[in-house]
């Protein structure tokens, strides 16, 4: 069943990016888009879908890795032959013992379970990112360890959440920024200040230089900082950088970082309970104990890929959907208080340096990139 489930997964993402293939191709140039940046912004787009595509189509070879069984009386040998493992000598000569007969157990269930392939698959999903293939090998390496003590220590799913969690976070890609100047309140317009400022929070904001042409906003209940890219400053007109300093505002006084915070741990508190909830069971309990130490060691490598391909996508995708939702929230905020024509001139001159995504499917858009499509954003912008 769960085999199915993780197919039907993958199959529906890789259903969306195959979609958005054709739909990249149709894709026709606005007025207000050179040729040649359409061309990069397109080019940069396709690059992306490609990539998506490539990474669900190994997701694929994965699953069908992690569930393909075969020679167990190998692992059986080898298994045995670890956990009986004795020497004699001092501790450290005992350890040294204990840790070259792990790597030689470990070798063989890796070559046995194809699991080695589908590690260098996973790494190829991530784009050769060398944090990742390394969190990859140390969460496989928890569960080779973790398994010997399953049935005494059944709340080692929460630990290895846990540890995927906090990797999740390192994982985020910079921007590239480093701040330049911690105090610039006078380059704001007074009454984004006093909007602010008037509303409770003690207000803060930040010049960085970045490759990239972004405002960004970072709140609290009490405290919102705003940091704004030195290319903001040179590109857009007093009145398009007012209407986009609105829309923060509109993050800043809808919560957004805190609904966020909150929906980022419901997202890893309610599988991570369910799995230790099921671990607690009585016939959870009772088939495990009827289990092999080779069932034991594959029942753990299933949790992993399950966990690490549904788990983790899952939680990149309801970041993606809450992302896109929230902006529309914040355009909203931002029409209501200035005209949106400003607005819609300073998005699309960000749009346009970012060399962001033009146009693409709907399913796409909420699921697999973190803020509307240009085309899709200006005409919501225009109805509201």
């Amino acid at each position: 069943m769960y085999e199915c489930l993780l197919y039907s997964y993958a199959l529906f993402f890789i259903m969306i990016v195959s979609y958005e293939l054709i739909n990249v191709a149709y894709t026709t140039k606005p007025s207000y888009y050179s040729t040649e940046l359409f061309l990069e912004a397109k080019r940069n787009h396709l690059n992306n879908v490609r990539s998506q595509l490539f990474k669900f189509v190994m997701y694929l070879f994965v699953i069908a890795l992690l569930f393909c069984k075969k020679n167990g009386n190998i692992l059986n040998l080898k298994h045995n032959n670890f956990n009986n493992t004795t020497s004699s000598g001092s501790q450290v000569t005992k350890i040294c013992n204990l840790i070259y007969n792990f790597y030689n157990y470990l070798k063989t269930v890796l070559e046995e379970q194809n699991i080695l392939i589908a590690i260098i698959l996973l790494y190829l999903c991530f784009d050769y990112d060398n944090k990742k293939i390394v969190n990859v090998l140390l969460a496989f390496l928890e569960y080779f360890i973790l398994h010997r003590f399953i049935l005494r220590n059944r709340y080692f799913v929460i630990f290895v959440f846990l540890r995927n969690e906090w990797f999740y976070r390192a994982w985020k890609r910079s921007i590239g920024a480093k701040i330049i100047d911690i105090c610039t309140k006078d380059k704001l317009p007074k009454e984004i200040i006093d909007f602010i400022e008037g509303r409770g929070f003690v207000f803060n904001v930040r010049d960085i230089e970045s490759t990239e042409c972004n405002i960004y906003v970072v709140s609290n209940l009490k405290i919102a900082t705003i940091y704004v890219c030195n290319k903001v400053y040179n590109l857009m007109s007093q009145q398009e950088f007012l209407s986009l300093l609105y829309h923060e505002v509109g993050h800043i006084v809808t919560y957004t970082c805190l609904k966020k915070t909150v929906i980022n741990f419901l997202i890893f508190f309610i599988p991570s309970f369910s799995f230790t909830k099921y671990f607690l069971k009585p016939t959870t309990i009772s088939y495990l104990k009827t289990l092999t130490a080779l069932e034991i060691t594959e029942f753990a490598l299933k949790i992993l890929g399950c966990g690490f391909i549904f788990f983790g996508q899952a939680y990149e995708s309801i970041q993606f959907l809450f992302t896109f939702f929230d902006e529309i929230k914040a355009d909203k905020f931002s029409v209501g208080m200035y005209p949106r024509e400003y607005l819609k001139q300073g998005i699309i001159k960000m749009c346009m340096e970012n060399r962001s995504v033009y146009d693409c499917s709907l399913l796409y858009n909420l699921f697999l990139t973190s803020h509307p499509a240009l085309k899709r954003r200006l005409k919501m912008i225009e109805n509201y």
